[in-house]
């Protein structure tokens, strides 16, 4: 079993992570709505940091794939969450160096929490 600790949001909340046998952690990225969300500079010098620890998740509510990748490529993560298109998706996968990517998306008019299709 693998453990992945959500929204954390500093340094030393990563270290407790590693320290308790977190696996990965995610780090929130700007929501339209939701708790977690952090600024981009601290993913970067968390995902920075944990890089050498755990697996890092980006949750990113981007959609665009260029958007996407302009977004991840500062921090790095080794996993990507998001709600994208599977044509978002495909040109995401290809352009980035990730180890782990979710993309969920709802069926049309669905609320998206909890109503994604996961790949």
């Amino acid at each position: 079993m693998k453990i992945k600790i959500c929204c954390v949001s500093s340094l030393d909340e990563a270290r407790m992570a590693v320290n308790a046998g977190a696996d990965a952690i995610g780090l929130v990225s700007a929501m339209p709505s939701g708790p977690g969300v952090i600024p981009e500079d601290l993913i970067g010098e968390i995902s920075a940091w944990a890089s050498g620890h755990v697996e890092t998740f980006l949750l990113t509510s981007l959609q665009i794939a260029g958007r996407i990748i302009a977004q991840q490529r500062p921090s790095n993560p080794s996993g990507l969450t998001g709600w994208m298109s599977a044509p978002a998706f495909d040109r995401a996968v290809a352009s980035m160096r990730i180890n782990w990517l979710t993309s969920c998306w709802p069926p049309r008019g669905a609320d998206p929490v909890g109503a994604g299709a996961c790949r």
